[in-house]
């Protein structure tokens, strides 16, 4: 018998090789790494939880239908509508259709952590009414469009596309900016008196009319639900 042959036998590793799966296992987190783990956890823990949509898809992707990941579907219809910060069930309806268009891709599959990360942003902003929930829904579609820009820009292989792209993404992160500046604006009042009289509280909102919806593929059908989506 050889030594190999009888290591093998004892479960011990043949000589000269080493043992995989000990290899490829981690190492523990270190003393400070753990120590932001448990502050992670504990700040985790006092945040409110930011509302969440089950999307229930066909196996091609299309969607069946959406609601809560529990049984209280009218307590999931009035945390939708606090988030909006409007108490009309239809316009709360109408703004997640509109998150569910941009959540479909051009083969009409449906994505389900792209939703929920759309709706967390917007959660997180508190829309105190409906002209804040629609600045914050176009703020958060308007970031998804310029990162999928920059991630164009970043396979393109070409100037032109690489110009083109990268412009794009110029354009829709100014945009963000002056979203960001217009609910600003919007919370605090308004702008300050310049000249005398009270300056347009949305002046910022007039963005360059190249940037469109359309970015980024063609346009879809969504199902959505309630009666605000389009057909």
């Amino acid at each position: 018998m050889t030594r190999n042959t009888a290591r093998k036998k004892l479960g011990i590793p043949k000589e000269g090789s080493q043992d995989l799966s000990l290899k490829n296992e981690p190492p523990p987190p270190n003393q400070r790494e753990l120590l932001e783990i448990e502050k992670a956890r504990s700040r985790s823990e006092n945040r409110r939880p930011r509302f969440t949509a089950k999307l229930d898809l066909d196996e091609d992707g299309s969607l069946s239908q959406i609601g809560p990941a529990h049984d209280d579907q009218d307590g999931w219809l009035a945390r939708l509508e606090d988030m909006f910060g409007s108490t009309s069930r239809e316009f709360a309806l109408s703004q997640l259709n509109h998150i569910l268009k941009v959540c479909q891709g051009s083969d009409g599959k449906f994505d389900s952590a792209k939703a929920n990360g759309l709706l967390a942003s917007i959660d997180g902003l508190k829309p105190s009414n409906e002209v804040e929930a629609s600045l914050a829904l176009q703020m958060a579609v308007t970031h998804e469009l310029a990162l999928q820009a920059l991630a164009r820009a970043k396979r393109a292989d070409q100037l032109p596309q690489y110009d083109s792209a990268g412009g794009m993404a110029v354009r829709l992160l100014r945009t963000y900016t002056a979203q960001i500046e217009a609910l600003t604006k919007l919370r605090r009042g308004g702008d300050s008196k310049e000249g005398g009289e009270l300056q347009p509280i949305l002046k910022v909102m007039v963005v360059d009319p190249v940037v469109h919806a359309s970015f980024g593929g063609s346009k879809t059908e969504s199902k959505g639900i309630g009666g605000g989506g389009e057909k």
